[in-house]
């Protein structure tokens, strides 16, 4: 970060992808920017396969058609769970 190559990265990231929300176009955008980056440095780089799921019990319904893969969960967070990690310090987030 002393010669700013990441803040520079993180600007081109931002002016091509733009908002990057979980599941959103500007997500997908700087996924591939990344990939394209990373091979520009000569790295092996590909992307996997990712299935969503909202819960447990959906996981369950997707049964085998997820086994072997990358299973991601996409649920809000529960601020007051969230909040309980931090009543032990007295600070709040």
């Amino acid at each position: 970060m002393r010669h700013e190559k990441a803040f520079k990265l993180l600007e081109a990231l931002i002016k091509t992808a733009g908002p990057r929300l979980t599941g959103s176009p500007g997500a997908a955008a700087a996924v591939e920017f990344m990939r394209k980056h990373m091979q520009e440095l000569g790295l092996e780089a590909w992307l996997e396969p990712v299935v969503e799921a909202a819960s447990f019990d959906e996981l369950r319904r997707l049964g085998e058609k997820v086994k072997g893969k990358i299973v991601f969960f996409n649920k809000a967070m529960d601020r007051a769970i969230f909040e309980a990690a931090f009543r032990h310090s007295g600070k709040r987030p």
